[in-house]
């Protein structure tokens, strides 16, 4: 009897072992059921820190079970104690804790640990009493480790991929690019946005770093290598940098790269990270720059006179910044934008051209229009 519960047991371990959590769980119950002769088969899970009736090999025990923190397997979880009762009428244990079902006699709940913790337990009942014998009791307990780690594994692994399922999701509708790069195989992986970037099909996307590399533009590849290095040899928290890659079709594009590398037992295993196109931003910064490029050149074109001037009493001659003394009009025109036109004084056309009848001016003075 020994050996051939053992063996059924073993077979149990192999069926279970690639199992997702939802079928490892209904596979446990059912063959556990069928193995012991047990009526009923029910296992908890804590989650949480509240208990959930995850798997069930009666589908009434659900919807009539009462409520768990009052039951055996509760109990049995908080304790981290395995429970064998053969006849609950005649257990002092069950005075203020109850069965799974009410019309069970025979129980056993087994806590099913991991890490030196209770996770949830096992629970077998028959409305029969004695219906478990000491061997069923202690394989069970044997099962219970294994298939603990089991069911833990299973367990994170659904989490990481429903995590994982989550990022994609979050990647793809705020449309960042996505890239991750597995350094023991020096592989990198990207998403479909990323696809979009290069303009190239999903397919014929970057497997290794050195063929993304190739895509990099010429004056940026020293930058993106500095970065990585930097964040690796841990001189910086993460990789940032702003590079231009030619695209499938011949188009540059900017791409903001960011990522973080994941190290395990001291070691660098991967870098992953985001791409973010910047292409609009740049065009935006890139007008910017010309535009205050041309203000500071219009502005250093005006020319404007200031400060004390030196200028000559008698001949009105000006001495510039070289110590020169200039003729005032030269001065002016060259540190401003005055242009001048010349003509002549009635006073001046006197002494110049006595010989001229002038008396038509005469009578007028100096500051009036002529």
């Amino acid at each position: 009897r020994r050996i051939a519960l053992q063996e059924a047991i073993n077979e149990i371990n192999r069926e279970i072992i690639s199992l997702n959590p939802e079928e490892c769980l209904k596979k446990i119950t059912s063959n556990i059921a069928s193995i012991i002769g047990a009526e009923i088969v029910c296992i908890v899970l804590k989650q949480n820190e509240q208990l959930k009736l995850t798997e069930c090999s009666c589908e009434f025990i659900k919807e009539k079970i009462p409520s768990l923190e009052d039951t055996l397997v509760a109990w049995s979880i908080k304790t981290e104690q395995t429970i064998m009762i053969d006849n609950v009428q005649d257990s002092v244990i069950t005075n203020n804790l109850h069965p799974m079902c009410k019309e069970s006699n025979s129980i056993i709940c087994v806590p099913l640990m991991f890490d030196k913790h209770a996770i949830g337990a096992i629970c077998v009942e028959s409305k029969r009493p004695y219906a478990f014998s000491t061997t069923e009791h202690e394989l069970l307990i044997a099962f219970s480790g294994y298939a603990s780690v089991i069911l833990n594994n299973a367990l994170l692994h659904e989490k990481i991929k429903n995590q994982e399922e989550q990022l994609k999701w979050v990647l793809e509708g705020s449309n960042e690019g996505f890239w991750d790069w597995c350094l023991n195989k020096n592989s990198i992986q990207f998403n479909i946005r990323t696809a979009q970037f290069i303009e190239c099909p999903i397919t014929e996307l970057p497997k290794t770093p050195l063929q993304f590399l190739k895509l990099i533009h010429p004056d940026d590849k020293l930058l993106i290598n500095k970065a990585v290095k930097d964040h690796l040899r841990g001189k910086t928290p993460s990789i940032m940098c702003d590079i231009r890659i030619i695209t499938k079709s011949g188009n540059i594009r900017w791409l903001h790269i960011s990522g973080r590398c994941v190290v395990k037992n001291q070691f660098p295993i991967r870098i992953a990270g985001t791409l973010t196109d910047i292409t609009y931003r740049k065009h935006i910064e890139s007008e910017r720059e010309q535009l205050i490029a041309q203000l500071k050149e219009a502005l250093a074109n005006i020319k404007t006179l200031s400060g004390l001037i030196p200028i000559c009493a008698n001949c009105k001659k000006i001495r510039d910044d070289q110590g020169y003394w200039n003729q005032i009009e030269s001065y002016i025109t060259e540190h401003s934008n005055a242009t001048f036109t010349h003509s002549i004084c009635p006073n001046c056309a006197k002494i110049l051209y006595p010989e001229l009848d002038l008396s038509i001016t005469e009578n007028t003075h100096d500051n009036e229009p002529k």
